[in-house]
């Protein structure tokens, strides 16, 4: 470890140098008093958890769903091309999660993984989707019937509630963890 590496101590907050990387506390008097801190049961990470998702308001999970399947998406089209053009999409940092029918208009179909593909950040911001080649493109890859049955769902009004946008988090983090695992075999 680095000598020069400062931390700070979880009890009484005062800076210190430690002697390894787990050290949390700065004195023999300070992990007497965190050693009297009682652990955190399954019990209470629970409750903490409920009580978590009880004060999160939709916004913020929508957020929290939109980065998961955002993810989702630029895992499952990693070395495709661009729905749009023919740029290879190499790495899931340089592009977006791209949608035919927009997020903000069009909530029913926001994270409807035929309505989202991978797309180039210059088709995506600069060319506001490129969507005159995103549809012919869209056609070879989920085929014509998807795209009526797109067209069809695409208006309907959508309310996303807590418990829809926990659940589809869930499913989209777990979603995740198989890709990745997948991509790194």
């Amino acid at each position: 470890m680095n000598s020069q590496q400062i931390k700070i101590c979880s009890i009484c907050k005062d800076p210190f140098k430690p002697f390894n990387t787990m050290q949390k506390v700065c004195s023999t008097k300070c992990a007497i008093v965190l050693s009297k801190i009682p652990k955190k049961t399954k019990e209470d990470k629970e409750k903490m958890k409920i009580m978590i998702d009880n004060t999160t308001t939709v916004p913020q999970l929508l957020k929290k769903l939109e980065f998961e399947f955002n993810r989702f998406i630029r895992l499952r089209d990693l070395d495709q091309e661009c729905i749009s053009c023919p740029k290879q999409l190499t790495d899931i940092r340089d592009f977006h999660a791209g949608h035919y029918f927009s997020a903000g208009h069009h909530a029913n179909i926001r994270f409807n993984e035929l309505n989202v593909n991978g797309q180039c950040r210059e088709c995506n911001t600069h060319l506001h989707g490129n969507l005159i080649k995103y549809r012919p493109k869209l056609q070879n890859k989920i085929g014509v019937e998807n795209i009526e049955i797109l067209d069809d769902i695409a208006y309907t009004p959508k309310k996303w509630n807590k418990e829809e946008l926990i659940k589809l988090t869930k499913i989209y983090k777990l979603k995740n963890k198989i890709q990745e695992k997948e991509k790194n075999n």
